[in-house]
């Protein structure tokens, strides 16, 4: 069970530039309500039992915020981001010097291997899935095989410029189970993912971002739900908690979006 995330305050979050379709710069932030949505959140955590740690805001970084595209984190090993976009890369070193004052080993990929963390990179299981197309290349899934022993890997190839991490539109749940939407994955992709068993969700459900979601034991953490989450999650005997997250949804971000796991 989860016990640890990390996190930081939307204190300088906002839509600065625009890098992904959800974005717009005219379609501003509000910080009271981003504030009150991420402590929210916290809170939630803190009730089930989960530490959070902070990192420090940034006024450059408006999207330090979103602390789940730091990196890997697998055992000791913190393997830091390259991010695609240039409004972003500074925020590589930021989680560097965080980790390594915690002791992390740090596993840098080749410059030439872009690769936005736990956005793309989830563990499911004994499984880690990755997901590769628009911010993270297939290349990773080869290195990270190479330089972290026991890790079983399966790439999925992304389609949708909507759901351009994989965290968008696919989700570990307990026991090993999975969501995913189908029309965000390539052909061969949706083959692998369906012979895996996993259960498909609705397009509304990932437009809302309700598939960035977290689970903290048999409790759901999301920002919406709609009737083919809830159907995966009586099945499974989960609990649902919704929770707003409209001003980080103008990012293209939500509740998964806002947590890395150590």
């Amino acid at each position: 069970m989860v016990k640890k995330v990390l996190m930081c305050p939307p204190k300088y979050f906002s839509i600065a530039y625009e890098i992904n379709p959800w974005m717009n710069t005219s379609n501003q932030v509000d910080t009271n309500q981003a504030y009150q949505e991420w402590e929210k959140l916290t809170e939630n955590y803190k009730k089930l039992s989960v530490e959070v740690e902070l990192i420090e805001p940034n006024r450059d970084l408006p999207d330090l915020v979103f602390t789940a595209n730091a990196g890997l984190i697998y055992k000791a090993t913190f393997s830091p981001s390259n991010f695609r976009f240039t409004e972003r890369q500074p925020e590589r070193q930021v989680f560097i010097n965080w980790f390594k004052s915690r002791g992390y080993r740090i596993l840098e990929l080749p410059k030439s291997l872009t690769f936005e963390g736990a956005g793309d990179a989830l563990f499911c299981g004994d499984k880690l899935f990755l997901g590769y197309g628009f911010r993270s290349v297939r290349g990773v899934a080869d290195f990270l095989s190479e330089h972290i022993k026991g890790l079983k890997i399966i790439s999925l190839g992304l389609s949708n410029p909507y759901f351009y991490h994989l965290d968008t539109c696919f989700s570990p749940l307990p026991g090993g189970h999975f969501i995913y939407y189908p029309d965000a994955f390539d052909d061969q992709t949706r083959i692998t993912l369906e012979k895996l068993g996993g259960f498909e969700i609705s397009e509304e459900l990932c437009i809302n971002y309700g598939c960035n979601l977290v689970f903290i034991g048999n409790t759901v953490v999301t920002s919406y739900s709609d009737k083919s989450l809830k159907e995966v999650c009586n099945t499974l005997k989960l609990k649902i908690k919704d929770l707003k997250m409209t001003e980080f949804i103008k990012s293209g971000g939500g509740v998964r979006c806002l947590t890395l796991f150590l």
